[in-house]
C-alpha cells in the first residue's frame, strides 16, 4: 500500500521496536495517553512544536545537509528525537531513506 501522507510514510518506515520506543517512552511521561501509537503521538509532538530546544538548532545547523522534504524530514526529525536517540544527520537520514525519501526529494 502507498499512502502519500508525510507522517504515516515515516511511521511506516520505523521498525516495530523503534514503533514502540516512542509509544512507551511517551505514555510512561504522560499515562493519559495509554493506547496510542506511534503515529498520534509523532502528529501531537509536532502540532505542540515538540522539542524545539533541540530540533531548531539542529535545523539551523544541518538543515542544508538533508533533504528538503518537508514535513516527512520533520517528522524524521521528531522520531529520532522521540526514540531518545542522538539528533544526528545519519540517524535522521535513516529514516528518511527507510521510507524513500531521497535527498531533494518531497513527501
Amino acid at each position: 500500500m502507498t499512502t502519500t501522507d508525510p507522517l504515516l510514510t515515516i511511521t511506516r518506515a520505523l521498525t516495530d521496536d523503534e514503533r514502540r520506543l516512542i509509544v512507551t517512552r511517551f505514555v510512561n511521561l504522560n499515562p493519559h495517553w495509554d493506547g496510542a501509537e506511534a503515529a498520534d503521538i509523532l502528529d501531537a509532538l509536532d502540532q505542540g512544536d515538540a522539542y524545539l530546544g533541540k530540533t531548531e538548532p539542529f535545523y539551523e545547523e544541518h538543515g542544508g545537509e538533508l533533504p528538503d522534504a518537508r514535513p516527512a524530514r520533520g517528522f524524521a526529525v521528531l522520531a529520532v528525537v522521540a526514540m531518545g536517540r542522538d539528533l544526528t544527520v545519519p540517524a535522521v537520514l535513516d529514516v528518511l531513506q527507510r521510507a524513500s525519501i531521497a535527498a531533494g526529494g518531497a513527501a
